[in-house]
């Protein structure tokens, strides 16, 4: 099959560059790329459709240094190609998904369908060339942990959310940061009240969240509540001159990105959703169907996705084609 280049990339300073794998010309999965004086840090690494990612890396920046990866979530389309680099990241928290989700074959093809807009050569491109990553072992970090590369520094911010682990990485110096699936235009927020009521993921998460294993369970509202908490904690660190990049949008944000999903929540959590639109997925196993209904919030320009029959469950706001 003729070669299909899905990679791109734009050089933003000396220090860091915003890589992309792109499914079509809607999807596409943001890669950074941060140069050290001795070491190169990869923050996410996409779906590992081919293992091509990290020669076209050094294509760019060389190859004299020693490549680190370091993922904002263990999600399958962003721990894809980690077995690619030298020493692999993750939070514990999502060590769950690694070994149930994130190197699945048949997942991945699902979701390369997704992001490709059932293109088929697409499809036929990715089920010869996928990256057997099975397996891939991971080095646990979590808030407040720093990665010294020499001459720059990145902080680790713990986002737990989108899922119970989700991390952004954060050049202080530099002032930009790479926040995943947490911080963006859209983002999905719906399994809340999972990561933050059940126990295997209560006992896991950070204290400044301030949910105790056997605290009462949180209302799917008071869950929004926390998440507020989680984005306002995330803004007074990178403070408001900040450059953000999401896990699916390569272009620069900025803090108010962080501010309206702040007020998204507060407004979910309030009952405000009485004229919210469907939001549905891309991926066939994510559809609404009789069990949830996904709607979508937006401040501004932002929206956060939520499961509208969750909130019906305690008498709050319509459920599916109300």
């Amino acid at each position: 099959m003729t070669y299909l280049n899905i990679f791109s990339h734009e050089r933003k300073t000396d220090r860091y560059y915003v890589f992309t794998e792109g499914y079509s010309h809607l999807f596409r999965l943001t890669v950074g790329v941060i140069v050290g004086d001795e070491k190169v840090l990869v923050i996410d690494s996409g779906m590992g459709m081919t293992g091509d990612l990290r020669k076209y890396i050094e294509s760019v920046i060389g190859t004299g240094k020693p490549i680190i990866c370091a993922v904002s979530h263990g999600s399958i389309d962003h721990a894809g190609s980690a077995m690619l680099f030298d020493e692999r990241y993750c939070s514990i928290r999502d060590n769950w998904m690694l070994l149930t989700q994130a190197f699945k074959r048949e997942k991945r093809l699902n979701d390369i369908a997704g992001f490709g807009l059932d293109n088929p050569e697409m499809i036929a491109y990715g089920t010869e060339h996928m990256l057997d990553s099975e397996g891939t072992q991971f080095q646990w970090i979590d808030d407040g942990h720093v990665f010294d590369l020499g001459g720059v520094e990145i902080e680790v911010i713990a986002l737990p959310g989108h899922s119970a682990g989700s991390l952004a990485y954060f050049d202080r110096e530099g002032k930009y940061c790479f926040t995943g699936d947490a911080i963006n235009i859209d983002i999905q927020v719906h399994n809340l009240d999972l990561y933050y009521n059940t126990p295997e993921h209560r006992e896991l998460l950070p204290e400044f969240l301030g949910i105790g294993v056997d605290d009462p369970k949180l209302t799917y509202g008071e869950c929004f509540l926390k998440y507020a908490d989680v984005v306002r904690r995330f803004i007074s660190t990178v403070g408001e001159d900040v450059t953000l990049y999401s896990g699916h949008c390569n272009l620069p944000q900025t803090i108010n990105t962080a501010k309206l999903i702040v007020r998204a929540c507060e407004e979910v959590a309030a009952g405000e959703i009485e004229s919210d639109m469907p939001a549905e997925s891309i991926f066939d196993y994510q559809k609404n169907n009789s069990g949830k209904y996904h709607r979508a919030h937006y401040a501004g320009n932002v929206c956060v996705i939520y499961d509208a029959v969750k909130f019906q469950r305690e008498g709050i706001g319509r459920g599916a084609g109300e």
